[in-house]
């Protein structure tokens, strides 16, 4: 498996619940055939996963994403890309029916809650986190009260993550 070619662009997908059990279906799958197991061979996919310790194609994507988002949020606010970031839509712009219904901003906050909570999960007693970290990267006046996430405190949110990595 060449993963190289398959995340090709992935930092900027949405993805759905249902494309990420697939990719994570597929990934599996050619490790399967890659190892030589056929089906009769009934290897769950836990062992699977303990045989090869391979991560999921899924979360993959999602550290790719932070990575880029991260490396966005610390250009120069006149770069465009960093202007396309916090750009907000034409008031008069709708979703067409059909369309994924979340934005590929909308998966960077879920990532963000997601990584949080875990982070505040493993240290409930460390209330400087709840303090220094606000939940949303998106500037004041999108977040009410929340101050605007800058890159010291994207560094400090890695720095963190990556002990609390090395030490499980």
């Amino acid at each position: 498996l060449v993963l190289s070619v398959l995340e090709y662009a992935t930092v900027t997908w949405s993805l759905s619940a249902d494309l990420r059990s697939r990719l994570d279906a597929f990934q599996r799958k050619s490790i399967r055939r890659i190892l030589g197991l056929r089906r009769d061979d009934f290897v769950s996919n836990d062992e699977l996963h303990q045989r090869v310790g391979f991560i999921e194609l899924s979360d993959r994507i999602e550290e790719r994403r932070l990575r880029w988002f991260g490396h966005v949020a610390r250009m120069p606010p006149v770069h465009p890309a960093r202007r396309a970031l916090l750009a907000t839509p034409n008031p008069d712009w709708f979703r067409h029916p059909g369309g994924h219904r979340r934005r590929w901003t909308d998966q960077i906050d879920a990532s963000l809650k997601r990584r949080y909570d875990a982070l505040t999960a493993a240290h409930p007693r460390d209330r400087t986190l709840r303090r220094e970290f606000p939940i949303s990267w998106r500037p004041a006046a999108d977040c009410g009260e929340q101050r605007k996430l800058g890159a010291t405190d994207l560094r400090k949110i890695a720095v963190r993550l990556n002990a609390d990595l090395m030490t499980d």
